[in-house]
């Protein structure tokens, strides 16, 4: 008998889900390429980031294909079609994507792995056959957050710094560090295909801190500023020390933030995480993240096991495993899904579909 490998694996085998469906994971992942599993009969499993590498969600290839994916487009039937598309994409935004650094040598088609009659019969080294139908052991953290390009440590950098620099503090100054410091929230969770459309993912900016929380910083940073405890050279410890007490004493109600990333999620559902979220006892998003990822943190193989289908994997890949992962990576474009005649052999070339 199956035994679920994490808490989230748990949680869906008390859920019946059809076989059969087509999914969008929607949030963050890591990859342990020591472990790889067999692609169960009647599943596939395709990925954008090759094994140990990132993505970031304004690469543009990505925005249309979740697009397409709220849309229903019936292209996600047939991952070579989306692999087509995918090659599309990359060429209308290349130099779009130039100018992004984070993907500007990233590949531009997905990795389709699927079930392999003959894979009893491969050898257990790392070969192209295997990679074909086996994936390295991923997990998935399902909220879809992203740090703002000012985040906690900047916050922290520029306050010791005007701290020092500064012989009187502006509290006008200090409130405008502290605003800009959010998260930008999309839709996270398993998402299931369906061919009507569905809103587009948007993204969501999601201020930290309120209006109470600023003031509770603001009085503790003047009283450490005129008291006795005051040196340049421990000012940095101080204000995280203020910072992550603000933290831990802020209260701000999620249940807008819940309703609308998690509007689509098939698992968990949206119902599940108001659930969750009020029985928690959970007062900020910092909270929200480290709770949630406990509850629901779930594997592939648990996937497969509860829900089986068609899985779309676009997002990060990371792992802390990268010589293995770059094993893995070696193989990508040594076995194509289909051997093309002689005349179009240029073509498939440029746009092979790889296996991880």
């Amino acid at each position: 008998m199956y035994n679920p490998k994490s808490p989230g694996g748990k949680l869906l085998s008390q859920i019946q889900g059809a076989k059969g469906g087509i999914y969008l994971i929607a949030g963050h992942a890591t990859d342990n390429p020591k472990k790889q599993k067999k692609i169960p009969k009647g599943c596939m499993y395709c990925t954008f980031a090759e094994c140990g590498f990132s993505t970031i969600s304004e690469d543009p290839r990505i925005i249309h294909v979740e697009k397409e994916f709220m849309k229903g487009n019936p292209m996600f039937k047939k991952p070579t079609s989306v692999n087509d598309f995918l090659y599309k994409m990359s060429k209308r935004h290349r130099s779009e994507i130039q100018n992004i650094p984070e993907i500007r040598h990233t590949k531009s088609s997905i990795s389709i792995k699927n079930y392999g009659k003959t894979f009893q019969r491969t050898p257990k080294r790392y070969t192209a056959e295997r990679a074909r139908h086996t994936y390295s052991l991923s997990q998935y953290n399902l909220f879809s957050y992203n740090n703002s390009t000012y985040s906690i440590d900047n916050l922290c950098n520029d306050l010791t710094q005007y701290i020092i620099e500064e012989d009187d503090i502006d509290e006008y100054i200090i409130r405008s560090l502290f605003d800009k410091v959010n998260f930008i929230l999309e839709y996270s969770g398993i998402i299931k295909f369906r061919e009507e459309p569905r809103e587009p993912n948007r993204r969501i900016t999601y201020d930290i801190f309120n209006e109470d929380d600023f003031n509770f910083f603001y009085d503790l940073l003047i009283e450490y500023y005129n008291s006795e405890k005051f040196f340049e050279d421990v000012v940095s410890e101080e204000i995280y020390k203020l910072i992550n007490k603000t933290i831990y004493t802020s209260n701000k109600d999620l249940t807008y933030i819940i309703e609308e990333t998690f509007k689509y999620s098939f698992f968990p559902s949206v119902e599940m995480v108001l659930e969750f979220y009020k029985e928690s006892n959970i007062h900020n998003i910092f909270d929200f993240k480290y709770k949630f990822r406990k509850r629901f943190l779930i594997t592939q193989q648990d996937l497969f096991e509860y829900l089986p289908g068609t899985y779309y994997n676009f997002v990060c890949r990371n792992t802390d495993y990268e010589e293995k992962a770059m094993e893995r990576r070696k193989l990508s474009p040594l076995n194509p899904l289909t051997r093309t005649r002689k005349s179009k052999r240029r073509s498939s070339r440029r746009k092979s579909i790889s296996y991880e």
